[in-house]
């Protein structure tokens, strides 16, 4: 058995749900794509290379591969997508989010470790203020390009900022108690 593969059957909990995250976001843009470019379920380069990638940011997320990962999806998406202010890029982006927020998770912590409570806080206010600010990029993109909002989706951004504000007011609330 290889080193990383002993070191990965010993790992925490967390960790490897966190690893996990890191595939199957990747396999949900994968299908994105592949539903956008009509491609086959074995397109070299909108399936295969993508998926490859998203294995190996997770089994090792302290190297280069997360980095290659999220470009090469950034770039795929971009190249299949007929409309890049569409709904579908808003969650392609919360998938390029989650595995930024992954890796970085799974990078800083050793793989045995255990998990500190305000961790998982910290990034969770981190990751609702980032994709509120990414919502409200992409409300201004659609506008700008002269798109019309339905309803629905003025009220997923109203939701998704509402909460960013809750989660961040939560915060700043519990510093504070802390610190008293």
């Amino acid at each position: 058995m290889s080193p990383r593969a002993k070191e990965l059957r010993h790992g925490s909990r967390e960790g490897l749900l966190l690893r996990l995250a890191i595939v199957l976001s990747a396999a949900a843009v994968v299908a994105l794509a592949a539903v956008t470019a009509e491609a086959s379920p074995f397109d070299m380069w909108v399936v295969i290379v993508p998926m490859l990638l998203g294995i190996a940011a997770a089994l090792a997320p302290q190297g280069v591969a997360p980095l290659a990962l999220l470009v090469y999806l950034v770039m795929l998406w971009v190249l299949v997508s007929d409309d890049v202010a569409s709904g579908w890029t808003l969650a392609v982006a919360a998938a390029v989010l989650i595995i930024h927020t992954a890796a970085a998770l799974v990078a800083a912590v050793p793989v045995a470790a255990g998990w500190p409570a305000g961790i998982w806080r910290r990034y969770l206010v981190r990751v609702v203020a980032v994709f509120g600010a990414v919502t409200v990029v992409w409300v201004a993109v659609r506008l700008a390009a002269g798109a019309t909002l339905p309803g629905g989706t003025v009220a997923l951004v109203l939701a998704v900022l509402l909460a960013a504000a809750a989660v961040l007011v939560h915060d700043r609330w519990l510093r504070r108690s802390a610190a008293r």
